[in-house]
């Protein structure tokens, strides 16, 4: 998937057209070595600020997106994986996946005053709860609770633990679902 967010004033054509510029540059020329670790640096630093973010909350999304795709401890693979990416694979992967007839293209416009501070809930919560929600083996989700329940003894800003009470709340609610339905 790729996304793109424009600058204000930048029509959505405009931004695709850019899309497809960089796509077919990938498609026709090798990226530069230098380049590939520059990506791949972005990506590990990403990565831990990501984990990090409000004491915890980050690893969770991190394991439980993992664990939707099938195995939880995929983020600790992760790193080495992206380290064997050669120039020649980003070229022939922009070659295979990103060909015209395989193009699905979705614009999203902000409504007007979006954006206003303090409006709803925190969507990185939300989207925690939606993902513990999915989680459909019990020993994953036990093992996510336990290494949350450690994070979040550590958390001294009230604001914060009360956003992962709810979280680590949602993922016993899911576990006990869970359980219950085993025993049905």
């Amino acid at each position: 998937m790729i996304s793109a967010e424009g600058l204000s004033g930048v029509r959505s054509e405009q931004l695709e057209e850019a899309i497809y510029d960089v796509i077919g540059d990938l498609q026709n020329s090798l990226v530069s070595a230098e380049e590939l670790q520059k990506v791949k640096n972005q990506i590990r630093v990403r990565k831990i600020r990501a984990m990090d973010m409000m004491s915890g909350i980050g690893i969770l999304f991190y394991m439980g997106g993992d664990a939707a795709y099938g195995d939880w401890q995929e983020s600790n693979n992760n790193p080495q994986k992206i380290e064997l990416v050669t120039v020649e694979d980003v070229q022939r992967v922009a070659k295979k996946y990103f060909s015209k007839d395989q193009r699905n293209v979705l614009i999203i416009n902000a409504k007007e005053g979006a954006g206003e501070e303090g409006q709803g809930e925190n969507p990185r919560i939300t989207q925690a709860i939606n993902m513990i929600k999915s989680i459909q083996d019990p020993a994953q989700l036990e093992q996510m609770i336990d290494m949350f329940s450690m994070r979040l003894e550590q958390v001294e800003d009230p604001e914060e633990k009360a956003q992962m009470t709810r979280v680590l709340e949602t993922a016993k609610e899911q576990l006990k679902k869970l359980k219950a339905a085993e025993q049905e």
